[in-house]
């Protein structure tokens, strides 16, 4: 009999592990030190479902990095103004935050801020209707559609702009597995939970403007309460072509490979018009280099002998996201651009 109720045992918590529940919901205080990792990184968005791999074990890191995620409370965030009704902040480091409160049923997300290079701090909130970010229990197999209402606030070329934003989330755990890291490390029973919400409004003479967030948090909820993994991009867009792309990548476990960002800096790459329509040109304190431009794909579209400075003819492009990579003795440089 005692067996019996250990087996019965053991099965509920696997159960208990294996899903979002109000129970496992990051608390006030947790807290966790993650290694920054390449942002290029792919997000897996094709692997899903139960007994699926993720294959993390080729990861780059940069060395050194290290970015806390944490949950805190909202009043204690200098923008909690910004976010009426959050009680809870997720922080990805310093570059994204989530506002948030929970009952027993939900989680409801009042919006996020993240910090994009060429405007600052940007804002989308959902002061008029929160976004549901999760209905417990969430499992495997669980998913929903959720709209939400609010506005968009940051400052282009140094004229503030506060728009509504409607917009709609698409919220699901799409799969159940083994998760590897570099090193040999290999986590088994964790859940992916997905998030992709989509804002959309209007700028007066600017157009169209959309913000994309897509995140990727794999849990293993035997080990800790807030992810040990995640992949988070943040796209915005201005009539349809992409203007900034924001990603984050971060992990519990260390990576064998890096980027050394010191490294990196010290060529002092710049690229410029961006974005541009028929020509780019790049500018390197570096000689004797190589000069790629990949896709979003990651498939090369150029490439050419780099000294200091090239003027590149980007007509044939197609519009979108292009990444520029100099190298030059194992040493690289990545600068995105993009071709409107």
């Amino acid at each position: 009999m005692k067996r019996t109720l250990l087996i019965l045992s053991l099965f509920a918590s696997y159960i208990a592990d294996a899903q979002l529940t109000q129970a496992n919901e990051p608390a006030i205080g947790a807290s966790s030190s993650m290694f920054l990792c390449d942002s290029f990184a792919s997000n897996y968005a094709g692997v899903t479902g139960t007994g699926v791999t993720w294959d993390y074990s080729n990861l780059v890191g940069y060395f050194g990095e290290t970015r806390t995620v944490e949950v805190v409370d909202a009043s204690t965030t200098p923008n909690t103004a910004a976010f009426p009704g959050a009680t809870k902040a997720f922080k990805l480091g310093t570059n994204i935050t989530t506002y948030f409160d929970s009952d027993v049923n939900s989680r409801f997300s009042q919006g996020f801020m993240f910090t994009e290079p060429s405007v600052g701090d940007v804002f989308v909130t959902f002061e008029n209707d929160a976004l549901t970010q999760v209905q417990y229990p969430f499992a495997y197999g669980d998913s929903y559609t959720d709209p939400f209402d609010g506005s968009l606030d940051f400052t282009f070329n140094m004229i503030p702009i506060n728009e509504s934003v409607t917009g709609n989330a698409y919220l699901s755990v799409d799969g159940s597995g083994t998760l590897q890291f570099p090193g040999a490390v290999s986590v088994t029973n964790v859940i992916r939970y997905k998030s992709v919400d989509t804002s959309y409004t209007n700028i007066p003479f600017v157009g169209a403007v959309d913000v994309v967030r897509e995140q990727y948090e794999y849990y293993d909820h035997a080990s800790q309460e807030l992810p040990i993994f995640i992949h988070s991009t943040i796209t915005m867009l201005q009539n349809g072509s992409p203007l900034s792309i924001v990603g984050l990548v971060l992990s519990k476990y260390p990576t064998d490979d890096y980027m050394n960002v010191g490294e990196l800096d010290a060529l002092n790459t710049s690229i410029y018009p961006n974005p541009a329509n028929d020509v780019i040109t790049v500018n390197s304190e570096v000689e004797g280099a190589n000069l790629t431009i990949t896709d979003q794909q990651g498939r090369v579209i150029h490439s050419e002998a780099f000294n200091q400075t090239t003027t590149i003819g980007i007509e044939s492009f197609d519009a979108g996201i292009y990444f520029v990579t100099i190298e030059k003795e194992g040493v690289l440089s990545t600068q995105k651009f993009v071709k409107q």
